[in-house]
């Protein structure tokens, strides 16, 4: 997990500055959560939803949204960002171009989360409500660890990858670049699931996974082959 060796440090609220702002890059339904999550934390001075397909008709009273950064005069030194998008290819896109512009990655940690004091963090991470990391996880870049997913002791997330609600990622186990743990999915400790793999809701993972595709059932099974996303 080249990211997390490049850029984690271990996890600490602290280490990220509260006086700046942040925009959260995607107004969808995750992006809301996120811009929930950091305004319970109170980490940052004050909270913008970048979006242009949300911008119009936007509702959400919790914080406003702008169709570009530029909008607003949003700049690096007083603004931090944190792509909050489900699809991984677009989240990794995301990211990049604001590192491009200069902006900083945030990590959004929801207050009720338990993050253990060793667990090794990188940059862009959500953490959402009820979620666990616990002692020496590894967390990539961009990573999203959803409602009550289970990140267990000496396992590994690889950068941009996703675990849904209630996920479990058991000790010494890892989920691969880019890849999604379903709903209530589970692998197996100290099992591995490669890149680009989609793991379905319920289903448990008892066996090293690969070859790219869509898994399913108990224990996973290969339902349907894919290739993995081209990066942009």
């Amino acid at each position: 997990m080249a990211g997390t060796r490049k850029s984690a440090e271990p996890s600490s609220p602290a280490s990220e500055g509260s006086q700046r702002g942040l925009l959260i890059v995607g107004g969808g339904g995750h992006g809301r959560v996120v811009a929930e999550a950091a305004f319970l934390s109170g980490r940052f001075s004050r909270l913008l939803v970048v979006d242009p397909h949300a911008a119009t008709g936007w509702t959400f009273t919790l914080c406003p949204c702008v169709a570009k950064e530029t909008d607003v005069d949003a700049r690096p030194a007083e603004w931090r960002f944190i792509a909050a998008v489900g699809d991984p290819a677009l989240r990794r896109r995301l990211f990049n171009q604001f590192l491009q512009k200069g902006f900083a990655p945030a990590n959004v940690l929801h207050p009720a989360a338990v993050i253990s004091p060793s667990a090794l963090i990188g940059r862009g991470v959500a953490v959402c409500a009820g979620a666990v990391v616990a002692t020496l996880a590894r967390v990539g870049e961009g990573v999203i660890v959803n409602h009550n997913a289970v990140v267990e002791h000496d396992s590994e997330t690889a950068d941009f990858a996703h675990l849904a609600p209630g996920s479990v990622l058991a000790g010494g186990a890892r989920l691969g670049e880019g890849s999604f743990l379903g709903s209530n999915a589970s692998i197996r400790h100290g099992k591995s699931v490669g890149s680009g793999i989609v793991i379905g809701n319920g289903a448990a993972v008892a066996t090293d996974i690969s070859k790219p595709g869509i898994y399913g059932g108990t224990p996973a099974r290969l339902l349907k082959m894919t290739t993995l996303p081209r990066e942009g």
